[in-house]
């Protein structure tokens, strides 16, 4: 039985010997049929730049070992100082805050001193500078100072450093947190009026404009960008220049009541209305229907011709025939059209609203007129706060400098508002609230006769 234990024993290791040799044998194999390919792979890379360098010449070879230099020597050349000597914000804290009148501060930051520092406590909580810092941060005046100036003005980041005495990057870094705080703190002031507000609205829209049953008005503008290398197609719009759409609703005190950054310069104004949160909530807006004509006509915004006409949207009617065709009408049609252009001069009027708001904004907060050179997606949170800003101001009462309107019309021309198609789409309930506006204006005010006939 010994016996046969250590013959057992014995074939046992010799298998074990057998199959650690096999087990060498492949891992040698496979280290030279690596090194084989290795080698391969050196000599094919070694023939390819011998081929290549055949097609470069000594310039070129000079020229890239420079270049491959200088990279080199940036990477390890490391960073030359941890702070630059400045007088950092004892600028502001010694002229700004003690010897600037009223006037210099609308000018510079375009609110008084007061709503300064009434915008610097509702942006506290998020502005405020951390006391465990390596250095001494700035404090939360200079930030928002810097933000205003930065917003009110059309200079680059290296100016408004200089003036600062602060790094552009600094500037960059306190204007982009600056307009996410504004966003995020002050979002209460741009909302949909209520019903009772809405009717408030309408009541001196109607004294105003003689427009019944309009509380609003909608329109778009183009923001100047620079657009990204994939889907340059999408934000060039019709004049030929990158931009971003802002769609807002206003009321007739130029503040806006919802807006809308978003939709690419190339979209219509009809498909940026679509894809905004008005059109999905339009059913939850202000109704409060009143009879005109013997037609129940609820509240309503005025918008040109390039949206759709709907019950909570008026539009105008199509222009007008030519004169050569006005001759040709009937008795009742030459009414109907005298009436319809009416409609039209009187809605044009109130609409004219937010064209006046978006002159106040861009006039106001001048960064809006020139190309933004930020990341595409910074480009709504700042036209959002500058909206958001715009709508502090007016609330504060805040002058606006008739000085500040030639600015906006330089830029229009420096990029001019693309125009758009008029939109066909018509909801059969809201021609007939159209006609009875139409009737309801032709039987209570003047015939009106546009200017551009």
């Amino acid at each position: 039985m010994n016996e046969q234990e250590e013959v057992e024993g014995i074939q046992s290791a010799v298998a074990v010997a057998a199959i650690t040799v096999l087990y060498a044998a492949i891992r040698v194999l496979t280290c030279q049929t690596q090194e084989i390919q290795r080698r391969q792979s050196l000599r094919t890379r070694r023939r390819h730049r011998q081929k290549h360098l055949k097609l470069i010449s000594d310039d070129d070879l000079l020229i890239g070992f420079l270049a491959w230099s200088l990279k080199q020597h940036r990477v390890t050349r490391g960073r030359s100082c941890w702070m630059l000597p400045r007088i950092r914000h004892q600028w502001f804290l010694r002229e700004v805050l003690a010897t600037w009148d009223s006037e210099r501060w609308v000018q510079n930051f375009r609110m008084s001193k007061a709503s300064f520092f009434k915008l610097c406590n509702l942006l506290r909580y998020r502005l405020e500078p951390s006391v465990n810092a390596v250095r001494e941060p700035l404090p939360l005046e200079v930030r928002v100072a810097i933000s205003l100036y930065s917003l009110g003005s059309t200079m680059e980041n290296r100016v408004t450093a200089n003036q600062f005495h602060c790094h552009k990057s600094t500037v960059r870094h306190h204007v982009l947190a600056f307009c996410r705080a504004v966003v995020s703190e002050m979002a209460d002031y741009i909302q949909m009026p209520t019903a009772d507000e809405a009717k408030e609205i309408a009541q001196r829209w109607e004294d105003k404009w003689g427009f019944p049953q309009a509380y609003g008005a909608i329109d778009g503008t183009h923001i100047p960008v620079t657009a990204p290398e994939e889907g340059l197609r999408d934000h060039v719009n019709r004049k030929g220049w990158p931009s971003v759409q802002l769609q807002a609703v206003c009321d007739d005190k130029y503040i806006f009541r919802n807006i809308y950054c978003g939709g690419r310069g190339s979209w219509h104004d009809s498909n940026v209305l679509r894809t905004s949160s008005l059109y999905r909530t339009s059913e939850q807006l202000p109704k409060e229907p009143v009879l005109l004509e013997g037609v129940p006509v609820r509240l309503c915004l005025l918008g040109d011709p390039a949206y759709p006409l709907a019950t909570w949207l008026m539009k105008p009617y199509p222009q007008p025939v030519h004169s050569n065709q006005v001759r040709q009408l009937t008795a009742e049609q030459e009414r109907v059209s005298a009436e319809q252009e009416s409609y039209n001069v009187y809605h044009s009027s109130g609409r004219m609203t937010v064209e006046c708001a978006f002159g106040r904004l861009k006039g106001r907060w001048r960064r809006l007129q020139k190309r933004m050179e930020v990341d595409l997606g910074a480009v709504p949170v700042i036209v959002t706060a500058c909206c958001i800003l715009h709508n502090f101001c007016e609330l504060q009462l805040e002058r606006y400098y008739d000085a500040w309107v030639p600015d906006t019309v330089i830029a229009n021309r420096c990029y001019p508002q693309p125009t758009t198609r008029a939109s066909t789409e018509e909801a059969q309930d809201a021609r007939g609230m159209r006609d009875a506006i139409r009737r309801h204006l032709a039987n209570n005010l003047p015939l009106r006769r546009s200017a551009f006939r």
